[in-house]
């Protein structure tokens, strides 16, 4: 009778722990638009030829030549004579300190909750970013540290999802919600590249407003955190009584409570662990590429108008279709009638 009434328990559609989807999947969206903000408001906050003149670079004579209807496209003056290494050490350190964050975070949960870490990680790379700014001004150094300040930050944002996900979420409905939480990353993806475009090419706003923008954004979601949600399904007040036995019937216990030696030996003999390595670090080795180098390589090798991408989607398609049109024509019957006719412009 006890297990029958366990499968009888029928759970509101919707309730507090689709609020621990909004906020988680808003998570994985701030750290996205924080971090590409910046890969693609570098382009325009740097003076690239300038720098490529001071350090005697060569690399001129390796990109592409400018087309004329783009050489002048971007209204936004840039300011900052970085050279290539202190680029990368701009883009790159947020992820360092991403990466020592990850480590201690695991043992911090021990003394603190999972609610307060995130917390935590949210408003230290919301401050870094809105910080940003007056740091690139200050010194390129002074960005350095303030990137790797939202790394850190970032990472005990990220690593506490996983608690809190755990505290909330059903075994059976883990799957479906986690998927949620993690789209999160292609959205601010999204977003971001196609918001800081605009932003650099408006002169009254500029660069400075991406970050002040995406910082204020984690604002917002201190906010949420702070108002709506909980430890576990146990702390919330207002949660139904329904939806908290089904969540005490189907959740394990608090991901904090008797946690186990970590089976090391196990792990390093493992031959599905290090598949699984291989294709995480591969995926995110691409990933990593689009994240940070790829906005700098359109906008500095190509020339590709980033500030106007957006603006000009529905034109590069048509000019892709005309392209394609070209060369169908290699497939022409020899009555010369081509199958296929250029869509025109």
């Amino acid at each position: 009778m006890e297990s029958k009434e366990k499968i009888d328990i029928k759970p509101p559609s919707l309730g507090y722990r689709h609020v621990m989807v909004l906020i988680g999947f808003s998570s994985c969206f701030l750290i996205q638009i924080q971090r590409l903000s910046l890969s693609v408001a570098i382009v325009a906050m740097v003076n690239h030829t300038t720098t490529n003149l001071l350090t005697k670079s060569n690399s001129t004579f390796m990109v592409c030549p400018y087309r004329t209807e783009i050489k002048n496209s971007s209204s936004q003056k840039t300011e900052f004579l970085w050279n290539s290494q202190e680029q990368g050490l701009v883009l790159g350190i947020g992820f360092l300190g991403f990466f020592f964050a990850t480590v201690p975070t695991s043992r911090i949960f021990l003394s603190f909750q999972a609610r307060r870490v995130a917390l935590f990680g949210s408003i230290l790379s919301t401050i870094a970013t809105l910080l940003s700014p007056a740091a690139s001004e200050l010194h390129v150094n002074a960005m350095i540290a303030a990137q790797f300040v939202r790394g850190i930050g970032q990472g005990f944002l990220f690593v506490s999802l996983f608690i809190l996900m755990a505290n909330w979420f059903p075994r059976g409905e883990r799957g479906l919600l986690s998927t949620w939480v993690m789209s999160g990353h292609s959205v601010g993806s999204t977003v971001a590249a196609a918001v800081t475009g605009y932003l650099c090419d408006i002169p009254e706003l500029g660069c400075p407003a991406v970050f002040y923008i995406m910082g204020g954004f984690g604002v917002i979601h201190a906010a949420l955190f702070i108002f709506l949600l909980y430890e576990t399904p146990q702390d919330h007040p207002k949660i139904s009584p329904d939806e908290l036995l089904y969540l005490s019937e189907d959740v394990e216990k608090t991901a904090s409570d008797n946690i186990p030696k970590t089976p090391w030996r196990e792990i390093l003999t493992s031959v599905p662990f290090y598949a699984l390595l291989i294709a995480v670090l591969g995926q995110y080795w691409c990933l990593s590429y689009f994240w940070t180098a790829h906005s700098t390589f359109l906008g500095t090798v190509q020339h590709f108008p980033i500030t106007k991408v957006i603006r000009d989607i529905t034109k590069n398609v048509l000019r892709m279709r005309k392209d394609m049109a070209e060369i169908w024509r290699c497939f022409d019957d020899p009555m010369d009638h081509p199958y296929i006719q250029e869509p025109s412009l």
